[in-house]
């Protein structure tokens, strides 16, 4: 509880130095990523993350990058299959010791061309077991501001904001801690609970407003997802109806869609006051092969007169 109240109330740089002065781990230059166009700028899992604290952690002395959990009864009986990179430890157990908290602190940096960020919007799709914050440090923000938080969300999130908060001309670390807040003996394992995350960090290009619509924008679930189409990055139109429904905090929602040719799992940032399961709706946005949902940044509701009417028709 009070790492959830030292994530709610200190300042991202309070709590960045509160975890370093803890380190446990060797200290070393995390590989530097070069990002030159548009989609993922790293994963975890992909080898991008090295561990530079590990507080209480399973594994004394910790390895200097993240381990890949692998170990099946993770997913089994308590993880959900990630969305987007591999669920990453400081073992391959994604185990975790009796004693509370424990603070695992990952970095990944890279270097950003500054058309991408001057241009683009900046995601960020993740899942925690327990309590996960991104900082990001860069000559723009040298005391850190926080990007994303989250507790005890398993489940796929995902949080957007401008590319300028991220610095086109020098390196940008982003520092992700993950934090144990409870362990208790899971099943018959001699370890007391499981800790980990899973998450991605990509950029797309800005969606203007003002940007003339094409009709061949529109296209299907099923085409979407064909091998043989190429729509990545690129901006689409999709028609179908709300199957399930998921708030998300305030103003965020992941809602599965269904346009007869297939389901789609969607992430909107904004209002859908008037939307249900079983509306219409009309969802535009980038499409990202690298990313788990579909990432819109509008959603209308439509009629089932306009359904049909996009060349579209439930089966």
């Amino acid at each position: 509880m009070i790492y959830k109240v030292l994530l709610n109330v200190l300042q991202p740089s309070l709590v960045l130095a509160f975890i370093l002065l803890g380190f446990s781990a060797p200290l070393q230059a995390a590989p530097l990523s070069r990002v030159t166009q548009y989609g993922l700028i790293g994963a975890s899992g992909d080898g991008g993350d090295v561990i530079i604290s590990d507080v209480g952690g399973y594994t004394q002395p910790a390895p200097s990058l993240a381990v890949p959990v692998t170990t099946p009864d993770s997913y089994e009986r308590i993880w959900p299959t990630p969305c987007v990179g591999q669920w990453i430890s400081d073992n391959g157990g994604g185990f975790t010791l009796p004693s509370t908290p424990t603070t695992m602190v990952f970095r990944r940096s890279f270097t950003i061309t500054p058309d991408l960020i001057n241009h683009g919007s900046i995601g960020i799709t993740y899942g925690v077991d327990d309590v996960a914050n991104f900082v990001l440090v860069n000559p723009s923000h040298p005391m850190g501001v926080t990007l994303a938080a989250g507790l005890r969300e398993k489940a796929c999130q995902h949080v957007a904001f401008e590319g300028n908060m991220l610095d086109g001309n020098a390196v940008n670390d982003l520092y992700v801690y993950v934090i144990n807040t409870v362990s208790v003996r899971a099943h018959e394992h001699p370890n007391y609970g499981y800790t980990g995350l899973y998450y991605n960090v990509s950029v797309t290009p800005k969606i203007e407003s003002d940007t003339p619509k094409n009709p061949s924008d529109q296209v299907t679930v099923k085409s979407l997802k064909s091998p043989e189409e190429t729509y990545d990055q690129k901006t689409v139109r999709l028609t179908g109806k709300i199957r399930k429904i998921d708030t998300i905090g305030d103003r965020e929602y992941h809602f599965t869609m269904d346009d007869g040719t297939g389901l789609v799992m969607v992430s909107y940032v904004g209002s859908m006051i008037e939307e249900e399961v079983g509306d219409y709706v009309s969802v535009e946005g980038t499409f990202n092969s690298n990313l788990g949902p579909f990432q819109a940044v509008k959603v209308e509701k439509i009629t089932p007169d306009q359904f049909k009417a996009s060349g579209q028709d439930e089966e």
